[in-house]
């Protein structure tokens, strides 16, 4: 089934609008933090309406932007209940701004951040999803069974080996190649403008 998924942090247009760091409006899409949210939920209902009622939707946004001067964990949670009262069918929770926090690389424990998956599953109705340094089946299946969040999203994990969902589905997890989260064949290729793939 396909779905669209909407971008709503990391520091990208919707998040700019949101934090106070980057947002200096004086209009009604600035200001008081209701105005900020206005263009993300502006956004995420135009997308809606082109796509329709039965599309599922997703917004990926960040649990906390861990920028100095940036939204706090309690507006973020402001924004997933106004996104969870309107279109929007699932949330899938981003861990900040690049220039955060470090999110990706192997000093980051694996699972980490669901802390910020869990914080906002708590207050919404709709599935929350978590995500980043969830590269393995053993630690998707203790963030679920923790509560933490109602589904994981893998990326990396799934460039280092496109058949981990199948191997785990029939019981070859052993045969799994796992992302060491080296960031050489996503990140570092990305910003050279090159493909992403396995570094050789």
């Amino acid at each position: 089934m396909m779905q669209f998924e909407v971008l709503s942090g990391a520091g990208y247009l919707i998040s700019e609008f949101l934090s106070p760091l980057t947002n200096q409006r004086s209009d009604n899409y600035g200001g008081s933090f209701e105005n900020r949210m206005r263009f993300g939920l502006e956004v995420v209902k135009a997308v809606r309406d082109a796509v329709g009622e039965d599309f599922p939707l997703i917004v990926r946004m960040n649990g906390n932007d861990f920028m100095p001067g940036g939204n706090s964990r309690l507006e973020l949670q402001e924004y997933a209940k106004a996104l969870s009262d309107g279109p929007v069918d699932a949330l899938c929770i981003n861990v900040g701004w690049h220039e955060g926090v470090p999110q990706i690389v192997a000093c980051v424990p694996r699972g980490t951040f669901s802390y910020l998956a869990r914080g906002i599953k708590e207050i919404v109705n709709i599935p929350v999803i978590a995500s980043h340094r969830i590269n393995d089946p053993k630690t998707a299946r203790q963030l679920l069974d923790d509560g933490m969040c109602d589904m994981v999203a893998m990326s990396r994990s799934l460039i280092a080996d496109p058949m981990l969902p199948e191997k785990t589905r029939l019981g070859k997890e052993n045969e799994i190649m796992h992302c060491i989260a080296c960031a050489q064949g996503c990140f570092d290729s990305l910003f050279k403008l090159k493909h992403i793939e396995l570094p050789l």
